[in-house]
């Protein structure tokens, strides 16, 4: 009787608690419009964050964010490649990119998701960027976290220094 209990209880609490489980967010939605450059450059984008903690985000979902880093690479080389330049590893220069956060917060009427971006250049420059989505009373999340990662990578490309370092 006594085992039989054990184990209901235990049912009970993975069917309410639910279990942890990581998100990856689809990077094969469209972009968010960048300033158009092109450059023949070449370059290397190279993965910053060492850690493979995971980070909890939203109710039972949590991110990798040494892989959502990996998935940064993966959009930044899309756009770049459109672009006209050359990602490769032996490239003279280099980015260095590293997801170092991501959260949802919900309230009574708003869902805000965002993403934490360092990039370091091999020219010295450094900077975060934060990407940022957020829905009003009915919200999906993920989605939000999905949009939010292409925002971060959205807002490098945007930036001038960024762009001045990936064309000349």
């Amino acid at each position: 009787m006594k085992t039989k209990n054990l184990f209901l209880a235990g049912i009970a609490v993975l069917l309410f608690a639910g279990c942890a489980t990581e998100y990856t967010p689809d990077i094969s939605q469209t972009f968010d419009p960048i300033k158009e450059f092109s450059s023949k450059n070449s370059i290397n984008l190279i993965n910053g964050q060492p850690s493979n903690e995971q980070e909890f985000f939203f109710r039972k979902y949590y991110a990798d964010l040494n892989h959502w880093t990996d998935l940064a690479i993966q959009i930044a080389n899309r756009e770049l490649t459109k672009r006209g330049l050359t990602v490769k590893p032996d490239a003279t220069k280099s980015l260095t990119m590293s997801i170092t956060g991501a959260k949802t917060k919900v309230g009574w009427v708003m869902i805000n998701s965002d993403v934490l971006m360092t990039v370091r250049a091999s020219n010295g420059y450094t900077a975060t960027y934060d990407g940022n989505d957020f829905s009003a009373m009915v919200g999906n999340p993920r989605s939000e976290m999905d949009t939010a990662l292409m925002k971060v990578v959205a807002a490098m490309l945007n930036d001038p220094q960024i762009v001045s370092f990936l064309t000349k």
